[in-house]
């Protein structure tokens, strides 16, 4: 199979440009919930949506990423066939039962190296990817109650964690074109 032949959904270009515009978004919708919170007058509900889309758009920016870098590590099978569509590229590395979001996973099985840093901001937006972003509670009843409790976490922010992300992307981005040359 010729390279440019992959389908859209196997190329792990189309996930690294996905990737980095939603970073774009994440970025400038971050400096709306900055004014936000500034803003005496604001009120708590535009916070709160800002800050949870916020992270929503940083932590699928995250494991977009990822798959990206899944995605060009698996290129051989995809290029031979043995990959044929999204779901047995999953397959590869996805537990069962598991929603395809955890890109723990996807580090796990290619044996990604993290520094420290990034696992701590990735663990830290990982429910974004899930359920914290779009829903006020997650699907197992155990977490709700935790939260409820008011124990467990949705995840947190910390401004540096932007620029953590963005080198992040970077050097994945750079090292999927250096491994090619």
């Amino acid at each position: 199979m010729d390279p440019y032949d992959i389908r859209s959904s196997l190329n792990y270009t189309v996930y690294i440009e996905h990737s980095q515009c939603l970073k774009i978004a994440a970025d400038q919708n971050d400096e709306l919930f900055i004014k936000a919170i500034q803003d005496r007058n604001s009120e708590r509900q535009l916070q709160v949506g800002l800050l949870n889309s916020t992270m929503l758009l940083y932590s699928v920016s995250v494991e977009l990423i990822f798959k990206a870098r899944a995605l060009y590590e698996e290129r051989e099978d995809i290029l031979s066939g043995k990959i044929t569509d999204f779901n047995s590229f999953m397959n590869q590395w996805k537990k069962s039962r598991s929603h395809g979001h955890d890109y723990f996973q996807i580090i796990e099985h290619y044996k990604l190296a993290l520094e420290p840093e990034e696992k701590k901001v990735f663990k830290e937006l990982l429910s974004y990817t899930s359920w914290a972003g779009r829903f006020p509670f997650p699907m197992k009843e155990e977490e709700i109650e935790k939260l409820e409790k008011g124990f467990g976490s949705r995840g947190k922010f910390n401004k540096k964690y932007r620029s953590i992300i963005e080198t992040f992307i970077q050097n994945q981005k750079d090292q999927m074109q250096n491994i090619n040359s």
